[in-house]
């Protein structure tokens, strides 16, 4: 017979996930304002994973979530996405940088999505929202 959370733990738990959500946006920001080298921009990421860790211990496991760009230069990296991310964890690449104007097929974007799509890897769909998501799990 399980047993519901109590009203404490519910509120510490809504506490704890505020705190992870303006940490997570934080070193978000940082990244995207950009000037940080590789090196610094993967350094924050692992010590907002560690806080995350600190703030929800045990979930080591539970996800895992990869944002990027649906770019050029991230097609040069799809492999190393893949390989950086779980079993079971979500990748996403948003085609916010493609312009809804452009007049002509973008085929590096064309040549992301058959690649993300086509890969052994991953189960992925790809979303016709906004200016578009491809929506990817890594194979156990």
């Amino acid at each position: 017979m399980s047993t519901l959370p109590s009203d404490y733990d519910v509120a510490e738990e809504n506490r704890r996930a505020r705190q992870l959500r303006m940490i997570v946006d934080l070193a978000s920001s940082v990244i995207v304002q950009g000037g940080l080298g590789r090196k610094e921009a993967e350094a924050l990421v692992a010590a907002t994973r560690r806080r995350a860790l600190e703030l929800f211990p045990g979930k080591e496991d539970t996800f895992d979530l990869i944002l990027a760009d649906a770019s050029a230069s991230t097609l040069d990296h799809v492999d190393a996405i893949v390989d950086a991310s779980r079993s079971g964890g979500m990748l996403i690449f948003d085609h916010k940088a493609v312009s809804a104007a452009a007049t002509e097929p973008d085929t590096s974007l064309t040549t992301l999505r058959h690649t993300v799509l086509d890969h052994d890897k991953l189960i992925a769909v790809d979303i016709d929202w906004a200016s578009g998501l491809l929506v990817a799990t890594k194979r156990p």
